[in-house]
């Protein structure tokens, strides 16, 4: 399956030095989804690797996500994963409707490289949906990067001034095949 990859837009007024590449693979129900950041690191928190496990409110944190949705469905997916490789994913029946833990996936394969000025996460799940045909779906890409200030800048795919809301579908991209 072809790989799409995305220089994510910064939604902060003040850019940083900071640079947010990330990628997107679907095969049949595996997805695998890539992210590096280049730039002053120092500035942010990205937290320590500790146990793989599930958790909740990632995105209080530096937290990479993936937003996904068969083609004309109005339900969709949402993967969380922070650099402590804790990880979640969450099911909606519509719009930010019905919010709940997805239990038909795998825990996620991570890798992990980081440098001074460099980190790079790749992860691959795999969803036990039944008819569910992910080649023909929309999508949206986001991290957020929390600062030593405790600021929250966001990135993603298609940079909306007034408000961030990486869940409104009209700024997602189908995926192509």
């Amino acid at each position: 399956m072809k790989k799409q990859t995305f220089i994510l837009k910064n939604h902060h007024k003040k850019q940083k030095e900071i640079e947010v590449e990330a990628s997107l693979e679907i095969n049949e129900k595996k997805i695998t989804v890539e992210y590096k950041i280049c730039g002053e690191l120092k500035n942010y928190h990205i937290e320590r690797i500790s146990k793989k496990q599930r958790a909740n409110e990632l995105w209080k944190a530096t937290c990479l996500e993936l937003f996904i949705s068969p083609k004309r469905d109005l339900n969709y997916w949402e993967l969380n994963i922070s650099p402590s490789k804790k990880w979640n994913v969450y099911a909606f029946d519509s719009y930010k409707k019905n919010m709940r833990e997805e239990m038909r996936i795998s825990s996620p394969i991570l890798k992990i490289d980081s440098k001074e000025r460099y980190y790079f996460i790749s992860c691959e799940f795999n969803l036990q949906i039944e008819n569910l045909h992910l080649e023909q779906s929309r999508f949206n890409l986001a991290v957020i990067l929390l600062d030593t200030h405790g600021m929250r800048h966001f990135y993603t795919i298609n940079k909306k001034e007034s408000v961030v809301d990486f869940h409104d579908k009209k700024y997602w991209k189908p995926f192509l095949l």
